[in-house]
């Protein structure tokens, strides 16, 4: 990781915004952080911890009371290289209205590249997107990260001097070890109670499985062949029932249908004469067919014939009114033309007269309008002219309040100005005491907390010893420690007892097959066991019964007491764990948070009361609040010192420019009164003019009554026109209409003829005496066809009755039908199929009784591999736990890190001493200085000079953020120096500058954050911190080199 840029703003003394170029500075390998005290030098590193993690690690919560109390909005950009890519983290924080030295994250964005038109890609926009982004790409946390850039003041030979158990706890912490120790024998305790708790699981379902061994699969098996064969057997029967029971019904089925075939034929001969009386009437349907058009064409053309002569009627009628109406209109137009040709030449004249004065008209309207709008002017002049003379007396008027207000407003300043060094004693002052009441707050809420864990656990322990109690009434527990031993006694009592009645069944047992064989002696025969043919008190077989059914359900008793007793005793360690959880939060957690508040709280308290002089919590923030107030009113009386004087030269201004336009408007005035009274001679003139030909009426109506004059009568012309051509038309077309109608009737009768004597010649060939006789046999296309069809279907399903008759007869060939041997055969073959019903019933429930066993058998096999997987595990678990009860692993750890990063330092340490020294561990992991240029003497580090003891330490600390960055994904390519060096005499301030001079060769880019002037002198290149000034500005960074 390369550092690239740092901008930031309202960060602690920081006002304005501040820009660091990291480029500038890695050029040289080494650069300084100059300022004195208190001028914000390490605020950069804020700065940078604050863009990359949202928090800084000096102050309360990670935000609170980094913002410039003079200052609303704090804002950090930091853009740095990794792996190639150039990354860039903005965050942007607001102060809380809820409280005022907080902030509140506003947004925050990490963006990849440099450039929009290079794709620049937003990675994350959201605070705690940003977060994870960042942890994500550097592999570091906040913690890890500020260990590794930066050694803090007051640490740099800390770690050399530190003791081996100090050390390793040190390193514990900085390399998270701990979870190597307890909790991983927490981890490895509760693995070992869950493999107890699932193994008791496994018994549970085991038990709830039932029989699911091998010889319960093979009987079940046995049950599903013999139901088979049984079920073959059936089908078998009943196949050959079913195969006679079908030849006998289709027999049935045969004389049915014969019957039904007889009952049919007999009902068709009954419907027969009405089919022949139906034939009939399809034959004289069939002859009066052809004469159906003539009949139908006759009555035609009677129908036509008397319409045609009706028509005639009217058509004669609307010809002598067509000829009626062509004269009257003639005579009307000849009068229209006579009219017009007297009156037209009249009108003409009048009509050219007034389109003359309506154009004068216009003219005279248009003046109007400009004389209106001029007056309009005239008068807008005037009403201005006034309201800037009101203005500028007003304007002058508030020029000498405003310059009255000045004088008042420098007289309030004088009067409220603040001391500046009172002002920073009381600003430190109640920075610490908000520090302290938020301590003290916590602190009471950290001890209502050990309070309430205290009792929790004196709840819970109390509900395990009740617990315990009530199984072992006699027992005694003291301390959490009691639980294990008393519960694992009891266990093992039931075992033992649950093994004791083992042995005694298995002697019973054995009993048992010496009664069998006793029972089978006779008198003189040898004993099979002991050889001998007298057989006083030969074992009873009744007896040894009795006793193996006692001790078998006294058996019973105790493995179903063994599974109670391992169950509560899961639940007694589940509890005890749960305390222990409970007691290393109370007391390794919560009580040393407190004890940690108690003190800090102390110090708190001691600190404010010095730098308050002994005031007053209150006397302080009320003191402060004053100057607060009197800083704010001065603030105020300056914006509107400002904002006055800007008044005031407005205002002046203004009294200028409203005299300059008060003469122009004069000016303005006197052109529009000579023009409005040129305009009003040419209206008079127009208005005369006008007169003379319209006198005092409207020229524009009295032309439009003339023209519509002249249109009147043009237009009463060209109506009597059109009227006599339509009249004209209308009796043409009527004359026409009359002949054609005459020509069609002539025709129409003439075909009249001709038809009545060709029907009379067709009626007499067909048989027919009348018109009528012929038009009654006449039927309808359909009913016609559907008749023969009818007539068709019932000769065919006649046809087809005798057939069906015949073929039944000769497929029964004379065999006969008994009704008590179909009955009899039935009720045989339903009772077979009900047999076989109720035998594959059987045979589904001896299958799924199969499929559970082999389904359970399966499950059986699987929990009996998990039962031995788990076993194995908890016993591994509870080596792991016994191993890890100490802290010898967390400790070997340790060593191993400390010996890889003291092989580290002493390489470090070689290159800054031209190889001279070298850092190894003696037998007891202590730190020892190896002299090489005396033969490689070696000396402890408590004898070091102050020289070397820097040395050392540096190296170090170098190689401690190496680890740490080995962490990363990515090497850490800076480092920082956050150390005064001003103890320093100056033999040993020059082995500082000489290691400082060597560290520039290397590739990591290291900061030195001090105030000493002669490490500023050798340093080519350094940030100088400029603290806050009087006037209210921010500390401030410049550049400075050394070349």
């Amino acid at each position: 990781m390369r550092p690239l840029e740092l901008v930031f703003s309202g960060l602690h003394s920081y006002r304005e915004e501040q820009h660091i170029d990291f480029t500038e500075l890695s050029r040289y390998g080494l650069f300084g952080i100059f300022g004195p005290t208190g001028a914000g030098k390490s605020t950069i590193l804020d700065a940078i911890t604050l863009a990359l993690f949202g928090s800084v690690d000096r102050a309360e919560r990670g935000r609170r009371g980094i913002l410039n109390q003079e200052e609303h909005e704090l804002w950090v950009s930091f853009s740095f290289e990794l792996g190639g890519q150039v990354f860039r983290v903005e965050r942007l924080y607001t102060r809380d209205k809820s409280d005022p030295f907080s902030v509140r994250a506003r947004n925050a964005r990490l963006i990849r590249g440099t450039s929009w038109r290079d794709g620049l890609e937003v990675l994350a926009s959201t605070p705690n997107e940003v977060d994870l982004q960042v942890v994500k790409i550097l592999g570091l946390r906040k913690e890890d990260f500020t260990r590794a850039v930066v050694l803090p003041q007051g640490k740099f030979d800390e770690f050399l001097k530190l003791t081996g158990g100090e050390r390793a706890k040190m390193l514990e912490y900085i390399f998270n070890l701990e979870r190597y120790g307890d909790e991983l024998a927490e981890k490895a305790k509760k693995v070992l109670l869950d493999c107890e708790q699932r193994l008791s699981n496994i018994a549970a379902e085991e038990a709830g499985m039932g029989d699911a061994s091998e010889e319960a699969l093979i009987k079940a098996r046995q049950a599903v062949s013999e139901q088979l064969r049984k079920v073959q057997e059936l089908e078998g029967a009943v196949q050959a029932c079913r195969k006679q029971w079908e030849e006998m019904e289709e027999l049935r089925r045969l004389h049915e249908r014969l019957e039904q075939a007889k009952v049919k034929y007999e009902t068709l001969q009954k419907e027969r004469a009405f089919w022949e009386e139906q034939r009939k009437v399809l034959e004289l349907a069939a002859k009066a067919e052809p004469l159906r058009q003539d009949l139908i064409r006759e009555e035609e053309i009677t129908c036509e014939i008397q319409e045609l002569e009706r028509i005639r009627l009217q058509a004669q009628a609307k010809e002598n009114q067509a000829e009626r109406a062509w004269h009257q209109a003639k005579v009307e137009l000849e009068e229209a033309e006579k009219r017009r040709k007297q009156e037209l030449p009249e009108w003409q004249e009048r009509l050219a007269a007034l389109k003359a004065a309506v154009e004068k008209a216009k003219e005279r309207d248009a003046l109007s309008c400009v004389m209106e709008k001029q007056v309009r002017e005239l008068n807008s002049l005037r009403q201005k002219m006034e309201e800037l003379s009101v203005e500028l007396e007003g304007s002058a008027r508030a020029l000498e309040i405003l310059s009255e207000q000045q004088k008042n407003i420098l007289t309030e300043m004088r009067s409220i100005e603040v001391d500046v060094k009172e002002k920073e004693d009381v600003e430190r002052a109640v920075q610490l005491l908000i520090q302290l009441e938020d301590r003290e707050r916590e602190l009471s809420t950290w001890r209502k907390k050990y309070e309430e864990e205290k009792a929790r656990v004196e709840r819970e322990f109390k509900k395990l010893k009740e617990l315990v109690e009530e199984r072992l009434p006699e027992a005694r527990v003291e301390k959490a420690a009691d639980f294990a031993p008393l519960v694992e006694a009891k266990l093992k009592e039931i075992q033992s007892k649950v093994e004791s009645l083992q042995l005694s069944k298995e002697r019973i047992l054995a009993e048992e097959q010496a009664a069998i064989l006793a029972s089978s002696l006779r008198p003189g025969d040898p004993c099979p066991v002991c050889g001998s043919r007298e057989h006083p008190r030969p074992a009873s077989t009744e007896e040894v019964k009795n006793k193996l059914k006692g001790l078998e359900k006294e058996r019973e008793i105790a493995e179903q007491e063994l599974q109670v007793v391992r169950a509560w005793r899961d639940l007694i360690f589940k509890g005890v764990a749960q305390l222990d959880a409970l007691y290393q939060t109370l007391y390794e957690n919560i009580q040393p948070e407190l004890k940690r508040l108690e003190i800090e709280v102390e110090e708190l308290a001691g600190r404010f009361s010095q730098i308050a002089s002994g005031k007053e919590r209150e006397s302080v923030r009320k003191r402060w609040e004053e100057i607060k107030g009197k800083e704010k009113r001065l603030n105020e009386l300056a914006r509107q010192r400002e904002k006055l004087e800007e008044e005031v030269h407005k205002a002046d201004v203004r009294v200028r420019e409203l005299k300059d336009e008060i003469q122009n408007l004069k000016i303005a005035e006197g052109s529009l009164k000579g023009e409005l009274a040129s305009y009003e001679a040419r209206q008079y003139k127009l208005k005369e003019e006008i007169r003379q030909v319209a006198g005092e009426q409207d020229p524009h109506y009295l032309l439009a009554v003339v023209e519509r004059s002249i249109q009147e009568l043009e237009e009463k012309v060209n109506m009597c026109r059109e009227r006599r051509d339509t009249a004209l038309r209308e009796l043409n077309e009527v004359q026409k209409e009359l002949a054609a109608l005459e020509s069609k009737l002539e025709g129409l009768k003439e075909e009249e003829q001709n038809l009545k004597e060709r029907l009379e010649k067709h009626l007499a060939m067909a048989g027919f005496a009348t018109r009528g006789e012929a038009r009654a046999a006449l039927l309808e296309e359909g009913h016609r066809q559907a008749l023969a069809r009818d007539l068709e279907d019932f000769e065919r399903r006649l046809f087809a009755s005798q057939e069906e008759i015949k073929g039944l007869e000769e497929t029964l060939a004379g065999r006969e039908f008994k009704i008590e041997a179909w009955q009899d055969l039935k009720a045989q073959l339903e009772k077979g199929e009900g047999e076989l019903l109720e035998a594959n019933k059987q045979l589904a429930v001896y299958q799924k009784e199969l499929e559970r066993i082999e389904q359970n058998h399966q499950r059986w096999l699987k929990l009996k591999e998990e039962e031995e997987r788990i076993a194995r595990r908890r016993d591994l678990a509870d080596t792991l736990r016994r191993i890890l009860s100490g802290r010898k692993f967390v400790e070997f750890l340790a060593e191993e890190q400390l010996r890889d990063m003291t092989l580290e330092a002493s390489r470090r340490l070689g290159a800054l001493t031209g190889q001279r020294y070298a850092l190894e561990l003696d037998e007891r992991c202590e730190f020892v200085l190896r002299d090489d240029f005396h033969g490689g003497q070696r000396r402890p580090v408590s004898s070091l000079s102050g020289g070397e003891t820097f040395l050392t330490s540096l190296s170090l600390a170098l190689a401690l953020s190496s680890q740490l960055q080995l962490k990363g994904r990515y090497p850490l390519g800076f480092f920082f120096l956050d150390e005064g060096f001003g103890t320093l005499d100056g033999e040993k301030l020059e082995v500082v500058l000489q290691a400082l001079e060597r560290l520039r060769l290397g590739q990591c880019l290291v900061g030195v954050i001090s105030h000493v002037r002669e490490l500023k002198e050798r340093i080519p290149v350094y940030l100088e911190v400029i603290p806050p000034g009087p006037d209210g500005s921010g500390s401030r960074i410049r550049l400075v080199k050394n070349l």
